[in-house]
């Protein structure tokens, strides 16, 4: 399975705190440094099990993992360990 560092989300307004991500940008190799890619395509690769997203922190790296809403959405978010806040939303635009 391949890992990529997110490094960048996208808003429809990325000054807002409450827009849902549209967009993820990842590093995907040396000469392909930038890729960014919907949120669908993110969680069907998620889901299929042949990539694996992660945001650096200080640490430790917190991966991204699918999760179902109470009303049916689907989305992605960093997996909760110790850290209660989601690094996703922390991440510049790209």
């Amino acid at each position: 399975m391949a890992n990529y560092q997110v490094i960048g989300i996208r808003r429809p307004n990325q000054k807002s705190t409450h827009d849902q991500i549209t967009h993820i940008a990842y590093i995907e190799s040396f000469f392909n440094s930038r890729v960014v890619i919907t949120i669908e395509e993110a969680i069907r690769r998620i889901a299929k099990n042949n990539k694996e997203f992660y945001i650096r922190g200080v640490t430790n790296m917190d991966y991204l993992e699918v999760v179902n809403s109470d009303e049916g959405k689907t989305f992605i978010k960093t997996r909760q360990e110790n850290n209660k806040r989601d690094n996703l939303l922390r991440l510049q635009g790209c």
